[in-house]
């Protein structure tokens, strides 16, 4: 519609986010941000990083505090103050996110942490939190946004394949590194195609342009650079003299 009408368009869309934890990386440091930066509002957040690239070295021990600590989310009533997450926005949304949570690939769960079916409220659109294990990046759930509370774990051998598994996506909206070496942060970072990008971090910041690249969108919100999609500017020319 708005090509017929020569308007103009911002569009911010989804987002396949990569969390890129290299070999150094702290990880009681590491999962604490991905229990926000991957679950928040249930996993429904365009930037949430839901692929979790993880060195073949410390796989076992991602996979491990990731499941746990996804265990330990409180589930129930949002406008209770001990409630971490709530449910999902609808029943077709519910039922997207279970159809994907079928057994696709193997989903790793530490045997003194599996989540009860009774700790599911059972009330409401409600998705456990969800670790998927041994997940390749040509899998359904590697490469399709979910919109929810799903994660999957990848592992690499280099830092270069990592870059490379992060690039493989029509997406390009947000993404992170974690490690203590900033130069080695800022290298991934420049390498990797994302509209913006954290080094132990996540979010926007109000006074930076936010979008992304690929199919994730057009154009830019927040910054000074957001103010450009509503300019339009007059080129006035005078003779010279």
């Amino acid at each position: 519609m708005c090509g017929r009408h020569l308007k103009r368009v911002s569009l911010e869309l989804g987002g396949k986010s990569a969390g890129i934890i290299l070999e150094d990386a702290d990880a009681d440091a590491t999962v604490s941000a991905l229990r926000l930066a991957s679950f928040a509002n249930a996993g429904q957040v365009c930037t949430a990083r839901t692929r979790l690239l993880v060195p073949r070295t410390r796989r076992a021990e991602f996979c491990d505090a990731l499941s746990t600590m996804a265990d330990s989310i409180v589930l129930g009533d949002p406008t209770l103050g001990d409630t971490e997450m709530g449910p999902v926005v609808s029943a077709a949304q519910r039922a997207k996110v279970w159809n994907y949570n079928q057994p696709r690939s193997r989903r790793r769960r530490p045997p003194n942490h599996e989540r009860r079916v009774e700790d599911v409220p059972a009330t409401g659109w409600f998705v456990p939190p969800t670790v998927f294990a041994d997940v390749t990046n040509s899998m359904t759930i590697a490469r399709e946004e979910i919109f929810g509370p799903v994660v999957c774990v990848i592992v690499y051998d280099t830092v270069d394949e990592a870059v490379a598994i992060a690039n493989d996506s029509e997406f390009g909206l947000s993404g992170s590194v974690f490690t203590e070496d900033m130069a080695a942060g800022l290298d991934v970072a420049d390498r990797i195609q994302s509209g913006t990008f954290g080094i132990n971090a996540f979010g926007n910041d109000i006074g930076a342009p936010f979008g992304g690249v690929k199919n994730s969108g057009i154009g830019r919100e927040m910054g000074p650079e957001g103010l450009e999609e509503y300019i339009e500017y007059q080129s006035v020319l005078v003779p010279s003299i």
